[in-house]
């Protein structure tokens, strides 16, 4: 992981950054498919959380460390990045069809981005004021 910023929390520290291994990226799928079957986001039977979107999404990742355990995902996000080529279309305008506002198609598409599959967990044992994940991710 890319470290960004890094917060004291309880007794240890949250990293916030970027995953850049495989292994981090499948790590993020893995929570992310963990929290959304906990909460009854997915229909039953759904076994693989994966889209077009998921093979070139920036994740943003948050971990905490304590010192006496390895490092412990607990928060992440799917930041998909616009792309020139024509046709695209952000997730959330695919999944509710709607158009861009005006001021916003002015704007090249490389130049905008959309935060998606957001998640964050609390390990056992581990306490963090409750919006520090997430504004930490944003």
């Amino acid at each position: 992981m890319e470290t960004l910023l890094r917060i004291g929390a309880a007794r240890g520290q949250i990293a916030f950054g970027v995953a850049t291994t495989r292994g981090e990226r499948a790590a993020v799928r893995a929570q992310r498919f963990r929290v959304y079957q906990r909460y009854g986001y997915y229909r039953p039977g759904l076994e693989v959380d994966r889209d077009e979107y998921d093979r070139k999404a920036v994740y943003l990742t948050a971990t905490v460390g304590t010192g006496r355990r390895p490092d412990m995902l607990i928060g992440s996000a799917r930041l998909v990045v616009g792309e020139a080529e024509i046709p695209f279309t952000f997730p959330s305008q695919r999944a509710f069809r709607f158009e861009l506002p005006e001021a916003i198609r002015e704007v090249a598409l490389r130049q905008c981005a959309e935060v998606t599959r957001f998640v964050s967990e609390r390990p056992e044992g581990i306490v963090a004021r409750g919006l520090l994940v997430p504004l930490g991710l944003i």
